[in-house]
């Protein structure tokens, strides 16, 4: 997989596990193993990647803000295939239930994946 997917994927399990307003240390380490094992990436490499995308939506307040985190979701899935984007979507639901659901997260995630069949289809 490339370095653009990679990051892309990350990208999307960052946006849920901040959607809730904030990401939890079970939700980041989740992401890190999750991403390391089915990207076949480098654990430091996803912890970079997911630690640059959290800051960035702290800094864009994503987390009060849900149709700006649909956009960035959406221009994350853009370059994605379907099946990157299914396991994108899967890593995403996992992240969700990591730490138990919290307001937005379920709605955040139906929401983007209508936004991912309406735009691209």
């Amino acid at each position: 997989m490339n370095s653009d997917s990679v990051n892309n994927i990350i990208q999307l399990a960052a946006l849920a596990s901040v959607v809730d307003g904030h990401a939890s240390d079970q939700e980041k380490n989740l992401i890190v193993e999750m991403g390391s094992d089915l990207l076949n990436t480098p654990q430091e490499q996803i912890r970079e990647i997911l630690d640059r995308c959290i800051e960035t939506f702290k800094n864009q307040e994503l987390a009060n803000n849900s149709e700006v985190a649909l956009h960035s979701g959406l221009d994350a899935l853009r370059s994605l295939d379907p099946s990157q984007k299914h396991l994108a979507f899967y890593i995403c639901e996992k992240v969700i239930y990591q730490d138990g659901i919290h307001s937005g997260e379920i709605e955040f995630i139906h929401q983007l994946d209508e936004l991912d069949r309406t735009a691209f289809s």
